[in-house]
């Protein structure tokens, strides 16, 4: 279950619970056994409609391949709602959402992100995020899972 922790209205959280039934995680993150952190990356325009949205270089492959793919079954709409209820007066036209999966194996023996992960988790497209941004309330996964 993905929860925000904040809530002004419902269209933050219908575009989580969308977001969850869309968007899942690969079978590779399993095997991998360690925790993925990225940041979802919103852009918009000036009136507050989504013109772009994508993973940040720090995200798995696995799931920037799944985020790509499916991406567009997202609920957009409500998330437009949101932005243009909560942040109409403001001019900043960047989003982002933290993502964090978890897996809860038994079996896994280190569950620490790697040096490469923390150091990619601003950059987008080989570039640090070099804007103003709002960071909205963050979304985790935890899985349990057997090997």
């Amino acid at each position: 279950m993905i929860r925000a922790q904040e809530n002004p209205n419902g269209d933050y959280n219908r575009f989580l619970q969308i977001f969850e039934t869309v968007i899942h995680a690969p079978p590779q993150l399993f095997a991998k056994c360690s925790p993925m952190i990225c940041l979802i990356k919103v852009e918009t325009d000036e009136t507050k409609n989504v013109i772009d949205i994508h993973l940040s270089d720090s995200a798995d492959s696995s799931l920037n391949s799944e985020f790509e793919k499916d991406k567009n079954r997202l609920d957009i709409r409500s998330l437009e709602n949101y932005f243009k209820r909560v942040y109409k007066n403001n001019p900043c036209q960047t989003f982002l959402i933290p993502l964090s999966y978890s897996m809860l194996q038994a079996t896994c023996p280190d569950r620490s992100v790697d040096i490469a992960t923390i150091y990619n988790y601003w950059k987008f497209e080989g570039s640090y995020l070099n804007k103003q941004a709002i960071i909205l309330a963050p979304i985790y996964r935890q899985f349990t899972f057997n090997r």
